[in-house]
């Protein structure tokens, strides 16, 4: 591959049980020429505009390369989350679970040949484990240097350094796809239907057609993916419409409807997956401090309209959400998110209270202080931000008529980063994505005050983190479902860390010529071994 960079146990069998996926946008389906003739494989080569190039390489042995945030269908997984947001095996036959060590048994797939031949083994599942619990000694998986032992060739032992339920449900993730042993990160050799053949950082991601792959029946109907870094979606509609691109990712809504009507033009809608949310630092330090009172992010919640966010931003390609997990995933407990109704009059009584009054110009003070909120956009590398950024601009609208004044920042995806790390903002809006099968992914990853240091600026502790923790250790998935709601209950309507503002379908447009496309709520498990080109256009 061509890269340029500047740089004796007691088994249970274990019952593997995901939640459903969420409600289906406009499509929701594969593409509408699904049934048609390919073209020649030596004319399959498509090119797909896709995201900013987010790569985490600056931590060499972290083996992010190819996997995450895009997915080049370069790696397999050991289980997969498929497009219903259910389990699947994948490299692992099977798995059993020893209750009382908390140790996973993983069965591999004999036959299962790496890009350069080798057979997959035991030994390159440690390995890329180990590169990863290296890497980030505090994932959220709790697996350490030792958590990886081998036992013959086809079977590996996992144990997790603290008791954990869910780590069939956490290990679906593209990041703990498995690279070959010894192999450098960042030259990616793994067992994936498509092979890594060159990365130029911002540029570009080519993959080529792996004939060696395991699965006939998920073989690659291209024979090259061309994936085109492109961060701007007014550019990525623009090469699409002049035939440079035959598809491209997270269209803006401002060009959504008018490309479903578009001649030799498809578009197509995942199912919910992924959702725009606020969310509230409630540990801050000066300037970024306002949010610790729980008034104020009572009053947030209170004083934003989510139906108009909906209704005048994304319109009909989005839903009304009081939750940022697919209320699928939580199951029968989905109710028990009740969400903050709009109430304008309730948020100026809660700022009153908490002492902040009117000045002259409408905005609130207190001891000379002006009640001023620094709202950043998050993660603009996962999306175009303009929506986002519309969307902030409709809130600061809301908020402004309570007294409450916003500063709307957008910084590029690494200054974010940095100042998500370091509680530099009030408020954050993000998009949280379902990446995995674990009902309680994002109240783990994103706000238990016992888990990763970035934490600390949305994690309230206390019940939230009873209720996370009761989703490690529940023994099934319907106990998980029930301890993820609560947790979700306590951080949207007790806690009012979260404000949950819309459920996302992520929108894809492409050439008609573009067939077997099967979008994936979740963007980081999207696949690409299906989609083709077909004859006739």
């Amino acid at each position: 591959m061509k890269v340029k960079r500047p740089f004796g146990l007691s088994l249970v069998t274990l019952l593997v049980a995901a939640a459903c996926g969420g409600g289906a946008g406009e499509t929701g389906g594969q593409s509408a020429r699904a049934g048609a003739q390919p073209l020649p494989m030596d004319r399959q080569i498509l090119t797909v505009g896709t995201l900013a190039d987010r790569f985490l390489t600056e931590l060499p042995g972290r083996p992010d390369l190819g996997k995450y945030p895009l997915n080049t269908s370069s790696f397999d997984t050991l289980a997969r989350m498929n497009e219903d947001l259910q389990v699947e095996p994948r490299l692992a036959e099977r798995w059993e679970r020893d209750e009382a060590t908390n140790t996973y048994r993983y069965f591999l797939r004999k036959g299962v040949k790496f890009h350069d031949g080798s057979e997959l083994g035991a030994e390159d599942v440690k390995y890329t484990f180990d590169l990863i619990s290296k890497a980030n000694p505090t994932n959220y998986q709790t697996l350490g240097p030792d958590s990886v032992k081998v036992v013959d060739q086809y079977t590996v032992d996992i144990t997790p350094q603290k008791k954990n339920n869910r780590l069939v449900e956490q290990l679906v993730h593209p990041i703990w796809g498995i690279n070959r042993r010894g192999s450098d990160p960042l030259n990616p050799i793994g067992t994936g239907p498509y092979r890594t053949v060159e990365w130029v950082k911002n540029d570009r991601y080519v993959v080529e057609r792996f004939d060696g792959y395991w699965d006939p029946t998920r073989a690659a109907k291209a024979q090259r993916i061309n994936f085109k870094f492109i961060a701007d979606g007014q550019t990525k509609i623009l090469a699409l419409r002049s035939g440079d691109l035959d598809l491209i990712m997270d269209v803006p809504l401002s060009q959504a409807d008018e490309l479903k009507t578009t001649p030799g033009l498809a578009s197509v809608n995942s199912k919910t997956g992924a959702f725009n949310t606020l969310s509230v630092n409630l540990a801050g330090q000066a300037p970024y401090d306002i949010g610790k009172d729980p008034l104020i992010r009572e009053a947030v919640a209170n004083a934003v309209d989510r139906k108009a966010v909906l209704q005048k931003v994304w319109g009909g390609n989005a839903e009304e959400s009081t939750t940022w997990v697919p209320p699928a995933v939580l199951g029968q407990y989905a109710s028990m998110v009740k969400g903050v109704k709009h109430d304008p009059a309730r948020a100026a009584q809660l700022l009153d209270q908490a002492g902040w009054t009117a000045g002259g110009d409408g905005i609130r003070t207190k001891d000379g202080r002006r009640l001023t909120l620094v709202h950043m956009i998050s993660g603009p590398g996962d999306s175009d931000p303009r929506d986002s950024v519309a969307a902030a601009e409709l809130i600061q609208d809301q908020l402004k008529k309570v007294g409450v004044e916003t500063k709307i920042e957008v910084p590029e995806a690494a200054v974010a980063s940095a100042r998500g790390r370091n509680g530099e903002y009030d408020l954050m809006q993000g998009i949280g994505n379902q990446n995995e099968a674990n009902p309680c992914f994002l109240p783990d990853l994103l706000h238990y005050s016992k888990g990763g240091p970035n934490q600390r600026w949305r994690a309230p502790g206390g019940k939230t983190d009873e209720a996370i923790e009761r989703c490690r250790s529940a023994p099934g998935i319907e106990e998980t479902r029930l301890a993820a709601a609560e947790a979700v209950h306590e951080l949207v309507d007790v806690e009012h860390v979260v404000i949950p503002l819309i459920g996302l379908y992520r929108i894809w447009a492409m050439k008609e010529s573009v067939a077997g496309f099967v979008p994936h709520p979740s963007l980081t498990n999207q696949r690409w071994e299906g989609m083709y080109l077909a004859s006739g256009k």
